[in-house]
Formats: structure tokens, C-alpha cells, sequence
């Protein structure tokens, strides 16, 4: 048994709060704008477009095609959306949303890159509109 998905590691303890813009591009695809991520070598623009959930999410939140975005692991004062880790893959991994109609979303790795070497049990999502 692995007692680390029950026990939050000393990473998860710590509070990370970061802000990202995410744009529909001219393709109609979602992406963060997180041109770090590309220039660092650590992948390419295909890497940062959101899929699986997380671009039926981005639109129903902003159908203009964009919006910023405040993530945290830990819960703040106020909110949109609350995910709950349900499994990981070695790719991403899979999130409930407490409280919007679409069941699941899907995170690649670049969540995992962002949030300091781990997909987050909890990540809290505030819409800056």
C-alpha cells in the first residue's frame, strides 16, 4: 500500500498560487500562455493546448476565448472551481470538478511541471474576469 495518496507530502503542504492567460487560437484549440515552458526546452506549443475537459472547461467559463486563470493547491478565500486528484497516468492526470456540470478534466504533465514536481491532490481555480 502506498500511504502517500492518503498523507500529503511536505511539497503538498506548501501553499502555490500561480496565474496563467489561456487563449483559444485562431485553430479554435485552448492553450496556456506559458512561452517559458517552450523557450527552456521543455516542450512545444502542442504541449501547452488544453484537451480532455480542460478546453470544454475554458470555454463554457469564456466563449469570448480568454480568460486569466489563478491556481492554487491550497483553498483560497474565494474560488470557481475545486479539483479532486481521482488518478494519475504517466502523462497527467485526472480531476473531478466539485462544482460544474462537466464530470472530469484532464491535466498533462505541464500541471505536473508547474505545480513543482507533482499533480496536486486539490488545485482551486478562480477565474480573474
Amino acid at each position: 500500500m502506498n500511504l502517500t495518496q492518503f498523507f500529503p507530502t511536505s511539497k503538498e503542504l506548501k501553499a502555490q498560487v500561480y496565474t496563467f492567460l489561456f487563449y483559444r487560437d485562431m485553430d479554435g484549440k485552448w492553450y496556456v500562455d506559458y512561452p517559458e515552458y517552450i523557450t527552456h526546452g521543455y516542450g512545444t506549443k502542442a504541449n501547452l493546448q488544453m484537451v480532455a475537459g480542460a478546453d470544454t472547461m475554458l470555454e463554457s467559463i469564456a466563449p469570448e476565448g480568454v480568460v486569466e486563470a489563478t491556481f492554487s493547491n491550497s483553498p483560497m478565500e474565494t474560488y470557481d472551481i475545486h479539483l479532486r486528484r481521482m488518478l494519475t497516468d504517466p502523462w497527467g492526470a485526472t480531476y473531478t470538478m466539485a462544482n460544474m456540470m462537466l464530470k472530469t478534466v484532464w491535466l498533462c504533465n505541464v500541471s505536473k511541471f508547474i505545480f513543482r514536481g507533482h499533480h496536486p491532490r486539490h488545485i482551486y481555480i478562480q477565474f480573474n474576469k
